[in-house]
């Protein structure tokens, strides 16, 4: 009796950790999840408009912003131990300049302020400042709650945050205080979550609804959705498994040019005519 339990004992413990070593979903990234569901609400959309331009893109890049100034794009890329800024030459897609930052940060959302490039990370609560020309960091700021999307309010003066919900907020540069915030709503005015990487472009305030084909454009003083943009044929292409989602929009003003691209793509898609072609009512 005492051999049988003996090995019915061993047995047992080899269940128990053949269970322990099991593969799932657990190993994937915290922020993969289904898709949201999306309205279908009667607001203006434009859908898969034309690109003029392909450029290289690091398909081991995990695009959390994407910006343009100056005459270059910048960008922010995430996962701990991988995460950069850079910048790139828009016109090829070429890495110019290259900068890793601290293996304990996930970057996120990348902006431009007063000569200074603004970096978030995810869950830390610290902001990262550089120097847009060397891309040396030169210091940190702390905020609440999670980064995720990060843009600027030229009128207001002010940083504008997203954090995955449908909250955003704008705050101010100096410390990253809210100033105030907006709930995005679409036109059946229910609340739209999952806003990731943000943009203003031509006073309107632009979000990659995360997991999703489409970029929100948002009034920026109610956070009423005016419209959207659906890049589903980009999505088909480029998209192979699950974290390789849409995320990256960087508006050049003065060519009014668009650029989009994803996380884990392969290409930057160039858009020009942006004041005609997407500014549907």
């Amino acid at each position: 009796m005492r051999q049988y339990g003996l090995w019915a004992l061993l047995l047992s413990l080899l269940i128990s950790l053949a269970g322990c070593t099991q593969t799932g979903p657990a190993e994937a990234s915290p922020r993969v999840q289904a898709a949201p569901r999306l309205p279908g609400d009667s607001l203006p959309v434009v859908t898969n408009p034309p690109y003029q331009n392909v450029l290289a893109h690091d398909p081991n890049d995990f695009t959390q912003g994407l910006l343009f100034v100056n005459g270059s794009l910048f960008e922010s890329t995430g996962r701990n131990g991988e995460s950069k800024v850079r910048r790139i030459d828009p016109a090829t897609g070429e890495i110019l300049q290259s900068q890793d930052i601290a293996d304990e940060f996930f970057g996120e959302g990348l902006a431009y302020f007063e000569n200074r490039l603004y970096q978030l990370t995810w869950t830390s609560g610290v902001c990262l400042i550089y120097d847009p020309k060397t891309l040396d960091l030169e210091r940190q700021l702390f905020f609440k709650d999670q980064g995720w999307g990060l843009t600027v309010s030229p009128q207001e003066k002010l940083l504008i945050l997203s954090d995955g919900s449908s909250t955003v907020r704008f705050l101010d540069p100096s410390n990253l205080i809210s100033r105030r915030s907006i709930q995005v709503v679409d036109g059946k005015n229910q609340a739209v979550s999952n806003l990731n990487e943000l943009e203003w472009v031509e006073g309107e305030l632009w979000a990659n609804v995360w997991m999703s084909d489409r970029i929100a454009r948002i009034d920026p003083k109610t956070g009423r959705i005016l419209g959207w943009i659906l890049f589903t044929d980009l999505v088909t292409e480029e998209q192979k498994g699950g974290e390789d989602v849409l995320n990256g929009i960087a508006y050049d003003e003065s060519g009014d040019r668009l650029y989009i691209t994803g996380k884990l793509w392969s290409h930057i898609y160039v858009f020009d005519n942006v004041r005609k072609t997407f500014f549907k009512k």
